[in-house]
């Protein structure tokens, strides 16, 4: 008999039996574990099966997104490009790394590495995949946003990352990074973890299995409801921020929509926090609706002008659907609009 669900292994370290047992360790320490910073059986078999949903790929787990994202700039050589729109923080992250901006793809040195959140955060603008499969550097990809498995364009990114933390661990009960990494530099990116930290704990590692078993039932039903909430807001002409068809890159758009509504930033804040069924805050990709307005949940405390400048409405909401009836997701729409 076997057990349904792998065993939790929570130790930090491994033993040896003897010189062969240690030789055979370091001959194969890349899928084997003798220290917790290193690896953990259950990170291992987590990594295995995650494996499955990007064909190509090494997969390695990471404490949250932001880690996994400073392993890959650690790893790749040359300088680092972002697009102009992508998560705030990865602006102070790629400081570090001196990083420039691109508008288009062909504005990047050639011998760089281009990284490309896409959908971007919060307006869901796809990356130029044409221009950037021609690039001769490295490419990254962040598809948080689209979702696990929600990549059909190929094996030719350098790399492609994802806050696990949102659809993966959908439950909004861990915090995870993950990286899919090609086979040639999957060792680098293994070592880079190894000697500065980040590895996923053991329990979170654990319960991310859990919720992989129930990722398709997940997004199907946070699918269906987007595609309710999107066709409200047509209705109602209404703004919205959505992901056009991307075949064949991406099945779906995800479960994310943003738009604009009407009211003054405090007004629309305070009545994203008294919604029924909506929670105003971080995050996305979950069972649990979650609303936010960036302009106070990211970037609180900039001017009207500096909102502008970079690039967020005051009246913007962004909105992460849920699996609750889709009734009470629109009431709570219906509110906002």
């Amino acid at each position: 008999m076997q057990p349904l669900r792998p065993p939790l292994d929570l130790a930090s370290a491994w033993f040896a039996d003897g010189y062969d047992d240690l030789a055979g360790y370091h001959e194969d320490r890349l899928d084997r574990q003798r220290y917790g910073r290193d690896s953990s059986s259950v990170v291992l078999t987590a990594e295995r099966a995650l494996e499955r949903w990007q064909p190509g790929y090494r997969a390695l787990l990471f404490n949250s997104g932001m880690s996994a994202c400073s392993a890959i700039l650690d790893v790749l050589d040359g300088p680092l490009w972002l697009p102009k729109e992508c998560y705030r923080k990865m602006d102070w992250l790629a400081g570090k790394h001196r990083a420039n901006t691109y508008g288009t793809i062909s504005d990047a040195d050639p011998h760089g590495t281009v990284w490309a959140e896409t959908p971007s955060n919060p307006h869901l603008r796809l990356a130029d995949y044409e221009a950037l499969g021609q690039y001769r550097g490295n490419v990254v990809l962040d598809l948080t946003l689209a979702g696990l498995g929600n990549w059909y364009g190929g094996a030719w990114p350098t790399a492609i990352a994802h806050s696990a933390t949102k659809y993966i661990g959908g439950h909004n009960d861990l915090m995870a990074g993950l990286v899919f990494v090609r086979p040639d530099l999957y060792e680098a990116l293994w070592a880079r973890r190894s000697a500065a930290g980040g590895i996923l704990d053991p329990m979170s590692a654990w319960l991310l299995l859990r919720s992989l078993l129930t990722y398709d039932l997940r997004l199907e039903r946070q699918l269906r409801n987007t595609q309710q909430v999107l066709r409200y807001l047509s209705g109602a002409m209404v703004e919205f921020f959505y992901p056009p068809a991307a075949l064949p890159w991406h099945e779906h758009g995800g479960a994310v929509v943003s738009f604009l509504a009407e009211g003054t930033l405090r007004e629309l804040t305070d009545k994203c926090g008294r919604l029924k069924t909506c929670r105003m805050a971080p995050s996305f990709g979950g069972v649990v609706s979650l609303i936010e307005c960036p302009a106070t949940m990211s970037r609180y405390g900039l001017s009207h002008a500096e909102l502008i400048v970079a690039g967020i409405e005051p009246n913007l909401i962004r909105l992460a659907v849920g699996i609750e009836p889709i009734e009470r997701i629109l009431e709570d729409i219906d509110t906002l609009c």
